[in-house]
Parts: structure tokens; C-alpha cells; sequence
């Protein structure tokens, strides 16, 4: 990691306190298929689009520019599962710069087409591929330092790059100590207790901090575990707090679902306030697909948007109900 220390507040910050104009982030973990580090990305470029925030983070509107390793088949189906408009990203795979032979060439084109278009951030998923390094390369820090280093040129620029990376089978970053020491934020993209979740463990040159998520399977999207209300609240930590009495999960999930459209919350935003209110465990994905399904045929909760969100339809008739 790069040792001096900066002002956090001095960044334009692309993607709060993780990724920003003239900041190097490198994003890793696990292997493709078991980390979820590129489905998090891709639901970040969808909030770049329509939001202003994303897994709790403020969030700034821009153009991007992303090289990648997947086909184009394989690229849409995974945007289209997110609702990530491909228009409003240039993609550029290994066809698309199959001239370009060398890592100095293949970064100068995407800061070209950067400037071209606009945009303000600069993605490489994933390094090991666009670098053309063998494993023995990976552990080579004269090299590895050498190719980060020339990132620079983007940053200068004013672009934000993110960097993806993988893990090695102990659940650390793959390769070289150049790969943390020429950075300025490493942001590890880890596992976390039930299979949804994923944390991440970022440090740096702007401090060291945790963010949990949650991958909701139904829409495909990542939202920060407890950003309601009821998970948050920290006013009635000491003390003994009063609970409805209800029974059974539907119950339960239905005492703590918003009664408005404007505080609608997706599956996994009702989980953790779920699990924040009764202190067990989670709601299985194909157990609340259930309770929607029972929901739709008695009109009690209504759906809305996309990612799909809910609120309750008579709030009063339900409180009564799970009494």
C-alpha cells in the first residue's frame, strides 16, 4: 500500500471511500464463479445509472470504461440479470484490442476511449488476464509493480481505476506484495457466515473500514446488511426493547415491513430487519418466493419497482392479524 496518508475529503469519490478519480483500488477475491466480486461491479455501473447510493455508499454518475475477459454472451446475460444497461458502458474484450500485445498498448487505448467518451472510471477484470502473466509472473514484484505503476497514467488524468483480482485456496490476494504495496486501497471481497453474505475489508491510504452485503438471488443486486431502519437503530441498545407478539416467520417478516410505497424494501432489506428484530436466523430464498406467492393471492402486501420491493397493503389488518 502506498504509505502516505490523504485527506479522504480531497477525492471526487466515483464510489464513496473505495473508488475515486485519481485513486488505484484493487478488488479481490475469489476465483470467477465463487466470489461475486464482478456481479457487485456490475450492480455498481446499474447505480451509476439511476441511483445515488449503492450498498449504503454514495454514489457519483459516470461513464466506464471496462475491459473484460468474459464473451459477449456470457457479458450480457450477467447484465441483464442486474438490469445494467450495456449502452452506457464501453466494453472492451480480448477481440476488441486483439492488436494491442502488450499491457502498455491495452491500457493507453482504454484511457483513449476513456477520454472519447467521457467517462470517469477505468475497470481491469481481471489483472492476471489483461497482464498476460503466467502464475510464476504473479509473484515476480519487479513486474507486477511495474504494470500497476503504469496505471498512473490513467489516474493523472483524473480517471478512477479498479483493479480485479483473485485469491489464492488460503483466502488471501494471489501473488506478489506489490500487488497491496503499489495500490492505494485494497479492498478484499470476502465470504461472511450465510452464503449470501459478503464482506468487505478495505484499507488504505483513506483508513480501514468493513462493509457487510447481501446478495439477494432474486434480483441479482448486493444492498448493505441492516440499512433499514430497525437494523440500524441504536437507541434502544442497553435496554429491554418491546416486541409484537407474533408467530410463525411470515408473521414476524410482515411486523417489520414498511406500511408506504416510498419505504418499500427488497428481500434482502427485509431479511435483515428481520434478523435484526427477532434475533434468528434468516429467511431462505425459496421460503419468502413462498410467502409472495401467499401474498399475491390475499393482496396483503404490495410489490413494486425493480429491484422488486414491498410494503405492507393494510397495516392495520395485518398488526391485528399477527397479534
Amino acid at each position: 500500500m502506498r504509505a502516505e496518508r490523504q485527506d479522504k475529503t480531497e477525492i471526487d469519490w466515483v464510489l464513496q471511500d473505495l473508488i475515486g478519480r485519481g485513486v488505484i483500488t484493487l478488488l479481490v477475491g475469489g476465483s470467477k464463479g465463487s466470489g461475486g466480486k464482478s456481479t457487485w461491479l456490475t450492480g455498481m455501473l446499474r447505480a451509476t445509472e439511476q441511483d445515488t447510493s449503492y450498498c449504503g455508499l454514495t454514489i457519483q454518475a459516470t461513464n466506464t470504461v471496462y475491459l473484460i475477459e468474459e464473451d459477449f454472451p456470457t457479458l450480457n446475460f450477467r447484465c441483464e440479470q442486474v438490469g445494467l444497461d450495456t449502452e452506457r458502458v464501453l466494453w472492451l474484450t480480448a477481440a476488441a484490442v486483439r492488436s494491442l500485445s502488450s499491457w502498455e498498448d491495452r491500457i493507453d487505448a482504454a484511457i483513449e476511449e476513456a477520454e472519447r467518451i467521457g467517462a470517469g472510471l477505468i475497470v481491469i477484470d481481471s489483472f492476471t488476464h489483461w497482464a498476460d502473466l503466467d502464475p510464476e509472473q504473479e509473484w515476480d514484484n519487479s513486474q507486477v509493480s511495474r504494470y500497476l505503476r503504469y496505471l498512473r497514467k490513467a489516474t493523472e488524468k483524473g480517471l478512477a481505476v479498479v483493479v480485479v483480482h483473485h485469491f489464492n485456496k488460503g483466502g488471501q490476494y494471489r501473488g506478489a506484495t506489490a500487488f497491496k504495496d503499489t495500490v492505494d486501497i485494497l479492498c478484499e471481497f470476502k465470504t461472511h457466515g450465510r452464503s449470501t453474505h459478503r464482506k468487505l475489508e478495505v484499507q488504505g491510504r483513506f483508513g480501514v473500514w468493513d462493509l457487510l452485503v447481501d446478495f439477494d438471488p432474486g434480483t441479482h443486486q448486493y444492498t448493505a446488511v441492516g440499512a433499514t431502519e430497525q437494523a440500524n437503530d441504536t437507541s434502544t441498545r442497553g435496554r429491554k426493547v418491546r416486541r409484537p407478539k407474533v408467530r410463525g416467520k411470515q408473521e414476524r417478516l410482515l411486523a417489520v415491513m414498511p406500511t408506504t410505497s416510498d419505504e418499500a424494501q427488497t428481500e434482502s432489506q427485509l431479511i435483515a430487519a428481520y434478523k435484526a428484530m427477532w434475533k434468528l436466523d434468516s429467511i431462505a430464498h425459496g421460503t419468502f418466493v413462498k410467502m409472495k406467492k401467499q401474498w399475491q393471492e390475499d393482496g396483503s402486501v404490495v410489490q413494486v419497482g425493480y429491484p422488486a420491493r414491498f410494503y405492507r397493503a393494510n397495516s392495520a389488518a395485518q398488526t391485528e392479524k399477527a397479534a
